[in-house]
């Protein structure tokens, strides 16, 4: 979607209306500021400034894989699912976050990947689920990593164990007790979890499958 069309700017504005709400009446908190990112792909991108910092420690979720916004925090940012990524919308915002907390275990001694604060699968403001997570300043971690990853993080990487009933093959979730688990595909139109990567390879040609029988132009 572009940056210049109409129906973009309508979204955000939604978008922005619904972080100051959320905020204010929800958590108590003043929101100053929020600038968003021109391009939006699979998410849009809000940079969200307090009129001061946190006084306290604030709790604002109970969800798995959410902390506390610690005190003194006096930005954060909003990731609001783009409706016109081709995401199974209802499981991309878990799947995301438990993604997240793996990756912090993961390099634990890098320090790059944000903490989150919050989160919702769907509901306002678009309907694709938000995600509150920490700002973290610096530098831009695709140029700086573009060509090697430092061998420090692949070590990080490769040493690290998944838990047990993450070892499925698709995408990843968290159960009734918060562990992080396999769970379905957030790309569409693949489901999962799978037991083994013969049978992933097999469930993802069946879908496309399905959904070339609903193309017209496989159909001709």
């Amino acid at each position: 979607m572009s940056s210049d069309d109409p129906k973009n700017h309508i979204i955000k504005a939604a978008q922005v209306g619904f972080i100051h709400k959320l905020f204010q009446s929800q958590f108590d908190v003043v929101v100053e500021n929020v600038t968003t990112i021109p391009r939006c792909n699979n998410n849009f991108i809000h940079f969200v400034t307090f009129a001061s910092p946190i006084a306290s420690d604030l709790v604002i979720s109970g969800k798995p894989g959410a902390i506390a916004i610690p005190a003194g925090t006096a930005k954060v940012v909003c990731r609001v699912g783009n409706p016109a990524a081709m995401f199974n919308h209802a499981v991309k915002v878990e799947n995301t976050v438990a993604m997240m907390q793996l990756t912090r275990q993961a390099l634990s001694g890098l320090d790059i990947v944000p903490r989150v604060f919050a989160w919702s699968e769907t509901g306002e403001p678009s309907g694709t689920g938000w995600i509150l997570e920490e700002y973290m300043p610096g530098v831009d971690i695709d140029a700086e990593f573009f060509t090697d990853v430092p061998r420090e993080a692949q070590r990080f990487v490769l040493n690290f164990e998944l838990p047990p009933k993450a070892s499925g093959f698709g995408g990843l979730a968290f159960d009734d007790s918060g562990a992080v688990t396999s769970g379905p595909f957030a790309d569409e139109p693949y489901n999962g979890p799978y037991p083994d990567m013969e049978s992933m390879y097999k469930g993802m040609l069946q879908a496309q499958l399905v959904e070339a029988d609903r193309s017209r132009v496989a159909q001709g």
